[in-house]
């Protein structure tokens, strides 16, 4: 954990997940929780707000970044919302990984649980919650918002199947996160890494798939797979953004009117 640098402020320790759970209340700071043996580092920032929004890291390849580092906080700051940020513990594992789906590993192979259950307690109930995320953090937003009730999920140019990635980087995963190696990695893998089968059945989440129409593998793998998996019944839109070839996010501005109308229980703006 050499790039592990705590930020200054308030820090708040818990010694396990059971810990953290058994709390009465939890105060604003950075939050710790040792769970089997890797830290889960969260930003809390109640600020009286009626919605909670929750934000998911994509893939970290700025060798100069220490850890934890928590996105969305500059596109957040704006907003009437509580704010929850969570760090992907995985990215503490030897061998350098840059990113790794909030899927766990087999050091902590009930990952996915723990972060339902830490959301779960962090959340006022009965709040509106908005999940927040790019690329593979966008893969944790789908996949948490279907654990709570009523989420908005706000996904942009994510992977909805980890298989379908890159093949070097899932490889890369699986050997450092799992000791998996050797052809379709991701099979052996005892956690879900796709959110397919997930929105196939009735959920109660909405989906604003936000996508670059110029990022083709994603559209071709991850978006029509997506779109042609739902079930009718769930309540997803799509909007495609001409933002260039490659992928590459759609302007920062779109994305806070986005982030801005989810918030505030608007409509999905149209593409720019």
């Amino acid at each position: 954990m050499s790039k592990r640098v705590l930020p200054g402020g308030d820090l708040h320790e818990f010694a396990s997940l059971d810990e953290f759970l058994e709390a009465d209340s939890y105060d604003a700071g950075l939050i710790v929780i040792h769970h089997l043996g890797l830290p889960i580092d969260i930003k809390y920032d109640p600020r009286g707000f009626s919605v909670t929004t929750v934000y998911f890291n994509a893939a970290i390849t700025n060798p100069r970044l220490t850890y934890p580092f928590f996105t969305g906080a500059g596109v957040s700051e704006g907003l009437p919302s509580n704010r929850i940020h969570i760090h992907d513990p995985s990215l503490y594992l030897e061998g350098g990984l840059k990113l790794a789906w909030y899927a766990g590993s087999s050091v902590q192979p009930s990952l996915q649980e723990a972060i339902v259950k830490i959301l779960t307690a962090l959340i006022p109930r009965g709040q509106r919650v908005v999940l927040f995320g790019s690329s593979g953090g966008r893969f944790a937003a789908l996949l948490y918002a279907a654990s709570l009730p009523n989420a908005l999920v706000v996904p942009v140019n994510p992977q909805t199947d980890v298989a379908r990635y890159n093949p070097r980087i899932v490889a890369r995963y699986a050997k450092l996160a799992w000791g998996v190696e050797g052809e379709d990695p991701i099979s052996r893998i005892p956690v879900p890494l796709n959110v397919l089968d997930v929105y196939r059945r009735p959920v109660s989440n909405r989906v604003w798939y936000v996508q670059n129409s110029g990022d083709t593998s994603h559209v071709r793998g991850h978006l029509e797979p997506f779109v042609d998996a739902v079930h009718p019944e769930n309540d997803v839109s799509v909007v495609t953004v001409a933002a260039g070839d490659g992928h590459v996010p759609p302007p920062r501005k779109f994305i806070s009117a986005v982030l801005r109308a989810a918030v505030d229980d608007g409509a999905l703006p149209a593409a720019p």
